[in-house]
Formats: C-alpha cells, structure tokens, sequence
C-alpha cells in the first residue's frame, strides 16, 4: 500500500500528527531498469510530524539539507521547498546506524520530476550513475522504501520545468532487522544449525562473510532469500570456502563453489561435505557497474553422514576395501587425498565402482 497523500492525511488527521503507512510497499523503477523491484515493508507508530523548510543552496553533497540521524524512535521529519529553472536541483541527507527500514515521500511536483535515493560509496563527494539505488518519477508524488545499511544517504530532487514548483518532502525511519556480518575469514558471523535465519543488507564494496563448523561429515542446506522469504531485489555473488591454505584470507584454492548473479527466489547451496570449518562469501557481482542495495536472510541445516569414514590419505593409512562389503561413503574435497588398498590372493578379476552418496550422481569431477 502507498503512502496517503497530503491531502489525505491533513483529512484524517490534525496538522502536526502524521502516521506513516503501516505495511508500506513501493515499486521501485529506476532510470537505469525498468523492471520493477519489491520492497521492504515499513511499519511506524503515530508520531509528531517535525516541519522545516530548505535552505538554498543545497544542490551538492557539501551543501546538502540534512535530516540528521534516523532511527526508529525518530519521528518522521517534513520540510517544504520548491525548485525552478534557476534552481533545478535540492539534495537532502540522511544518516542510519543500523540496518533500517527507511521511506521517503514526495509531493506536490507536477511536471518533468524524479526522485532519486544514492549512497556515496567511493568517497569523491559527486553522485555519480553508478552510486544510484533509486529512481522514479514524480506525477505528481511518489513514494520509495528501502531496507538499508548502516551509513550516509542522499536524496536528489531534480525538475527540468521552467515555472517555480513547489514541494514537501517526507522521510521517516522504521524497524530495524538483522546485524552487520563480518567482513572476513576472521570476523565471520558464526551460523548455527536449525537456529533460524540471519538478516542483514549487502551494498556494492560490501562483503558479509558467515562460517560454520562440522564435527563429521555432512549433508549441509544453506538458503540465501530475500528477507521473510521474499525475492532479492538486487544480484548478489556467494561463495562457499574453506581456509585450505591457512592463511585466513580467500583465494582460489580455497573455494568450493562459486554462484554469480544469484537474484529473484534466492539461492540453496546443497552440499555433502567433510568435517571442518566453512566459510560462505555474500558481495555483488565484481562487474557490475551500478550500486547494489540487497536486504536478504540466510539459514544453515545440516544432517551428519552417518555411515561416513575418513579414509588415510597414504599407502601406509589406506582404508581397508573388502570384496562383497557394504561400500564406503566418504567426502573428497580440494586438496584431499583419500587412500583405499585391497588384496588379492590369486589372479583376480576386479569391478570397483565409485559413486555419489547413496548411488547418485558425483557432484564434482575427481
């Protein structure tokens, strides 16, 4: 449901209350893909409507408006402005120090207006294309609600018509969700078993990394979606690894899988793997040219291999194959070496068959 209108909401209530839309859902299109996206919903309590009006210039990120720090408690902030053909462009500023549910509303510009959401991600104080989240057009207001990490947002409002317009411009913080992942190897947010899905954002030049532990080898689900199951919004990268060289850091040795351009219903990784320690790498795409803003969850279940046996990896530690036994189950990895002997006390013929798991099909080639 979209934000009320002005109009609306001066109807239902005084002038100085505003309730932002329990359950708002905006579509979003940007310049750049009109495909539409869905997202996040925002629910917020009555609160008392705080009303300024914009100080020119503010057409630049140095010379921005700034809303201050949002957070849920904050209430939601207005202020009116107005453009024209001498003052085409207003930037405003906002700040949320955690993952938050933010809308942003616009009104009362009628002719050739888009309403633009950035992130200044690289630093050189310009709101380049590429730093762009959001785009949509003005007619004659428009709504947008993003699931955002912690960090500084800029909000553009650009109008090409030669008459004065004027506007009043909405923001308002929800909930907030989920924590920051770590960043590394080191600093991985620990994933347990059963427990239930981790939220969190991932922006464009952000990585969140996760790690599990095997005590045996195991049969693992990992499911990335987008939050409460929904579709990802934006292309995300995962990648599964294991510190193979010790080093703490990713290289290509250490990867087991690797899943680009990972969007809509999500990504299940499900995967037979040995006991040890194991790292899941969520960024962007490296080639993407446009900033990524992409709320999602992840969820680990894991089932132990029952009947598994890790083998010796050398003559002297082979594990035993007897004729006619049950067969062996095991996982081979990169950089493993498993070992089987047997012994023949005559001329023999021999059939030794190698499978998946149960005999399926081998997931990889060894």
């Amino acid at each position: 449901m979209l934000l009320p209108s002005l109009a609306d909401l001066r109807k239902k209530l005084s002038h100085t209350v505003l309730y932002a839309v329990a359950h708002q859902t905006a579509r979003r299109r940007s310049l750049r893909n009109t495909t539409p996206h869905t997202t996040a919903d925002i629910a917020l309590e009555p609160r008392i409507l705080l009303s300024a009006t914009d100080s020119d210039p503010n057409n630049t990120i140095s010379t921005a408006g700034d809303f201050g720090n949002l957070t849920g408690t904050t209430a939601p902030q207005s202020l009116n402005g107005s453009l024209s053909s001498a003052d085409m462009v207003d930037v405003y500023k906002f700040t949320i120090t955690g993952n938050t549910n933010v809308a942003v509303h616009l009104a009362g510009l009628t002719q050739n207006t888009i309403l633009q959401l950035y992130f200044e991600g690289d630093g050189n104080l310009n709101l380049d294309n590429y730093e762009l989240l959001e785009s949509i057009n003005v007619n004659p207001e428009a709504s947008l609600s993003e699931a955002l990490s912690a960090g500084t947002y800029y909000i553009r409002i650009y109008n090409s018509s030669a008459t004065v317009q004027n506007y009043s411009l909405e923001v308002a913080a929800g909930s907030t969700f989920g924590s920051d992942a770590g960043s590394n190897f080191g600093t991985a947010t620990t994933l347990v078993s059963g427990a239930g899905a981790l939220q969190d954002v991932i922006r464009t030049n952000d990585t969140d990394v996760y790690k599990f532990t095997l005590t045996a080898a195991s049969n693992i689900i990992a499911s990335i979606q987008g939050i409460d199951g929904t579709n990802l919004s934006e292309h995300v990268r995962v990648q599964l690894f294991r510190d193979f060289s010790g080093d703490g850091s990713p290289n290509n040795n250490d990867s087991l899988e690797t899943f680009d351009y990972v969007t809509g219903a999500g990504l299940i990784i499900n995967e037979a793997l040995e006991a040890g320690t194991y790292f899941i790498w969520i960024t962007t795409p490296d080639n993407n040219e446009d900033y990524d803003n992409t709320a999602y969850q992840i969820s680990l279940n894991t089932a132990e291999i029952t009947e598994s046996t890790d083998v010796g990896s050398t003559f002297a530690t082979a594990a035993t194959l007897t004729s006619g036994a049950a067969p062996i189950k095991n996982v081979a990895q990169t950089n493993d070496i498993d070992v089987y002997k047997f012994t023949l006390a005559a001329p023999s013929n021999i059939i030794a068959v190698i499978q998946g798991i149960d005999g399926g099909n081998l997931s990889e080639y060894v």
